[in-house]
């Protein structure tokens, strides 16, 4: 590990760019990237980049390859449960850890979506900080679970798991950024995920 590796690690980003960059630096000359490079890049009390880059994946071509939804939502998942239950630190067990994925499609998606992704990095600060703090961080992360849950069904849907995909990015914004503003339109857009996830299953 680098010395410039170390001292970005424990640090939350300031935006979706900052996380991916971040995590892409840390495996640089790597041929995949394992769900365990999220951990050990960001720390283990960075709750939101843990959220906000398996999201983000859900949203880009990446989320279309078979499988991958399901692993992400479940890596997702599990973050939320540990928020739920107060740990004050995200553990993954050894072997879901160790799934992976192509580090170049990764790359692919972020050069892709680069313009979308500094734009909504301009709108995030920390404000209203309360309803990202407890016990409305509780909160974000049942209703993350609930999303979590609406990937099963999405996941044989082209593209539809970025339906609870972007909420779930909003939801790892908030918690990053401590933007309680992006917290309440997360949860207020995760009704429509519902809505939408439904309408496309019936």
């Amino acid at each position: 590990m680098g010395q410039s590796g170390a001292g970005r690690r424990n640090q939350n980003p300031k935006g979706i760019g900052e996380a991916l960059d971040a995590l892409l630096s840390e495996s640089e000359g790597q041929e995949h990237l394992r769900v365990g490079d999220i951990l050990h890049t960001f720390g283990r009390q960075a709750f939101g980049p843990l959220i906000l880059i398996p999201a983000v994946l859900l949203t880009l071509p990446t989320g279309v390859l078979p499988g991958v939804p399901l692993v992400l939502g479940a890596f997702i998942a599990l973050i939320c449960l540990e928020i739920v239950f107060g740990s004050r630190q995200p553990t993954i067990p050894r072997l879901f850890s160790r799934l992976k994925m192509s580090r170049q499609s990764v790359v692919k998606a972020r050069e892709g979506a680069a313009r979308p992704i500094a734009l909504v990095d301009r709108l995030i600060r920390p404000r209203l900080t309360f309803l990202v703090g407890h016990p409305f961080i509780e909160l974000i992360a049942v209703i993350c679970l609930g999303l979590c849950a609406l990937l099963l069904p999405l996941e044989f849907v082209p593209f539809a798991t970025a339906l609870p995909g972007s909420v779930l990015i909003l939801m790892g914004l908030a918690i990053t950024a401590r933007d309680g503003l992006i917290a309440a339109l997360g949860m207020v857009s995760a009704g429509g995920a519902g809505v939408g996830t439904w309408m496309l299953l019936a």
